[in-house]
């Protein structure tokens, strides 16, 4: 059985107290039905199954190792041998126990980030599949972390931002923004960027200012916001998400992903976003604004509204709707 007493896994233990090798050495020499019991341990994180790899192959047949291990250690081989960063490679291997796996990979290995290249890049594949083919909304505070841990040390992030991008869930975009308020320039000018937000005076105050400005814009545009598929493959500033100005307009609320509205529009809707469309592009952004926040605050004017004729709409808007100046 496992000794509990000193809390998690002995050879967890070991790694971080003493170090790869000799956790290593210990795990070498032990029976094998110590080893496997404390590799098939529920609570062994994955960078002590790592660096230990190459001698559980060695000393346990695949058939012993729990699911989740040799999920794993299967995927470890299939990435390794792979330089494609989106992890298209594994779409034969997508199912619930590659989930479970890349979950376990990611979620105890991202304390463990900068243990290696080849370990570095196992974490951003765990992190791209995880976002781009499951939307795993509950990695991203660490996926976040790791953006600007690795900032920091002016490390290589660009496929953990691709990650976030790809999870089309505006709380990514929520964590990010907290990083705007830093005290840190460079963390807060990293922040600015993944926002696509324009250089501001980098004093405390601006930043709390731009922090709240944004959240502010965030929360009035979600239901409308479209992610673009930009990434910092294509740009040095990329745009990773825009408002739909129609959805907003008629008050739908869109895909994240697909941009396509939560539920099929109606033939008057159609009908609106035709005539919306013709409306001057200065004029679309204000009409926008003015349609969704006049829906909120009263919807029976709304629905009289909507019904105008455009450049009836653009006037009554530029004076705060009728009844309402």
């Amino acid at each position: 059985m496992i000794d509990r007493r000193a809390g998690g896994n002995r050879l967890d233990s070991i790694r971080k107290r003493q170090g790869n090798s000799p956790c290593r050495e210990y795990f070498k020499f032990l029976p094998e039905p110590a080893s496997l019991e404390l590799i098939n341990d529920p609570e062994l994180s994955f960078a002590t199954f790592f660096i230990l790899l190459p001698l559980v192959r060695e000393k346990i047949p695949d058939e012993n190792l729990s699911v989740r291990d040799r999920t794993a250690a299967n995927l470890c081989g299939i990435i390794q041998n792979s330089k494609k960063a989106n992890g298209d490679f594994l779409r034969p291997a997508y199912n619930e126990s590659t989930h479970e796996a890349l979950r376990w990979i990611f979620t105890t290995g991202a304390d463990d980030d900068g243990l290696g290249e080849d370990f570095d890049h196992l974490l951003d594949i765990a992190a791209g599949i995880l976002e781009k083919k499951y939307h795993d909304a509950d990695i991203l505070p660490k996926l976040v972390r790791m953006i600007f841990r690795r900032g920091k040390k002016g490390a290589y992030l660009h496929d953990l931002v691709w990650a976030l991008y790809q999870s089309r869930d505006p709380k990514g975009l929520e964590l990010a923004a907290e990083h705007l308020k830093s005290p840190n320039e460079n963390e807060a000018e990293l922040a600015q960027t993944l926002l696509h937000l324009k250089p501001q005076s980098n004093t405390p105050k601006a930043r709390r200012k731009l922090y709240g400005s944004y959240l502010h814009w965030l929360e009035e545009n979600s239901p409308y916001l479209y992610f673009t598929g930009e990434n910092f493959n294509e740009s040095s500033t990329p745009n990773a998400c825009s408002v739909d100005l129609g959805a907003k307009y008629l008050y739908r609320k869109i895909s994240h992903g697909t941009r396509r509205p939560a539920t099929p529009l109606t033939e008057f809707e159609q009908n609106c976003l035709t005539c919306f469309a013709n409306a001057p592009d200065e004029e679309k952004e204000f009409l926008a604004q003015f349609s969704q926040k006049m829906r909120a605050k009263d919807p029976a004017y709304w629905n009289r509204w909507i019904r105008y004729p455009l450049q009836r709409q653009i006037e009554t808007a530029h004076h705060g709707g009728e009844g309402h100046i």
